[in-house]
């Protein structure tokens, strides 16, 4: 009976022993195998969109040692609870970053294996970084567990002992579910931040370069097509101040702005000024046809005309834009991107 129960004590620290090697040695193949295709490595940690170039290459070689120094610890059982708690950091943080990208429509190789993992991330890399995770947070809580309980001396204190692992690692479980989180919002600030930035240095190169229309361009006489088809002058005899809005179909951006529009158009009749308001859409009129009717919008819409002459006079086809348009043929204001209520009322003020 004994010797039952020392088999099953041995057979299961075996496979413990077992897992922590496997894992050992998957975190040494993984760091060994990165310095073969270090230039790929570059390449994917760049695609996340954390890093700027020049500290690029510093911070890969860093992860690189960091996996090959927590493969060796781990086979070697070297503070165990401390390495698998780190390699548990790891394995989250960049979980969550792929799954941002992934969230983000983003598609790049993983290169998690140099050489042999050419496969672009997606659930397949969700999946095992999951399970990896799973075995670090198995293997804390049994060397947790083991720290503190030297020797079993019957069965019932076996079975508490595997009790007690398996509590401590639901609680480490819960603890890293609320750090996936903390990291993920974050994450995305960040994303979302550099994101804003880079659209913002773009935006003011757009307009370094004078490509839109800028305060006191003149706006000469225009063709454009209204939505049944029809040749439609605008702009030749000016009799008041006059509202573009400038949209195209796919632009998201385009699709917040309308009920904006919409309610600037309201204001205008509620305030009782003087404006004539015109969309112009840059995309065909059978398009532009369709996602109209889907609209609660009031304004006269009409299609370019000719794109080459629409360019002379207002310079891009960034959208959205709203421009205001004085009596005298005169760009008063342009506003880019979707209005907000200080741009509804910095508008007001100049009617």
């Amino acid at each position: 009976m004994n010797g039952i129960r020392f088999y099953s004590l041995v057979s299961f620290s075996g496979i413990v022993s077992l897992i922590r090697v496997l894992l050992g040695v998957v975190f040494l193949l993984a760091g060994i195998l990165k310095t073969s295709n270090i230039i790929s490595f570059h390449s994917t940690i760049s695609n996340f969109g954390l890093l700027t170039p020049n500290v690029l290459p510093f911070i890969s070689y860093v992860l690189i040692m960091s996996e090959i120094i927590l493969g060796l610890t781990l086979l070697l059982k070297i503070k165990p609870i401390l390495f698998s708690n780190v390699a548990s950091f790891l394995l989250i943080f960049f979980t969550t970053l792929i799954i941002s990208k992934i969230i983000e429509g983003e598609s790049f190789n993983c290169n998690c294996f140099g050489v042999f993992s050419e496969n672009k991330i997606g659930l397949k890399t969700i999946l095992r970084n999951v399970i990896l995770l799973l075995i670090t947070i198995f293997l804390s809580a049994y060397y947790h567990v083991e720290r503190n309980h030297k020797k079993i001396e019957n069965k019932h204190e076996r079975i508490l002992r595997r009790k007690e692992i398996i509590a401590h690692f639901y609680k480490s479980v819960k603890v890293l579910l609320i750090t996936f989180a903390f990291i993920f919002i974050s994450l995305q600030c960040v994303i979302l931040a550099q994101q804003n930035l880079t659209l913002k240095e773009r935006l003011a190169i757009i307009i370094r370069n004078k490509n839109v229309v800028k305060i006191g361009d003149k706006i000469n006489a225009l063709t454009l097509i209204d939505m049944n088809g029809m040749n439609k002058k605008v702009f030749d005899i000016v009799s008041c101040k006059t509202i573009v809005f400038l949209f195209s179909i796919d632009c998201e951006a385009c699709s917040l702005n309308f009920p904006v529009w919409q309610q600037l158009t309201e204001l205008f009749n509620k305030e009782k000024k003087v404006v004539n308001t015109i969309a112009i859409s840059l995309d065909s009129i059978s398009t532009t046809k369709k996602f109209v009717s889907k609209l609660s919008f009031s304004n006269s819409i009409y299609c370019v005309h000719n794109k080459g002459i629409f360019l002379e006079q207002f310079k891009t086809m960034l959208t959205p834009q709203t421009i205001l348009i004085d009596d005298d043929s005169k760009v008063e204001g342009v506003w880019l991107g979707t209005l907000t209520p200080f741009h509804i009322y910095g508008i007001m003020k100049r009617l």
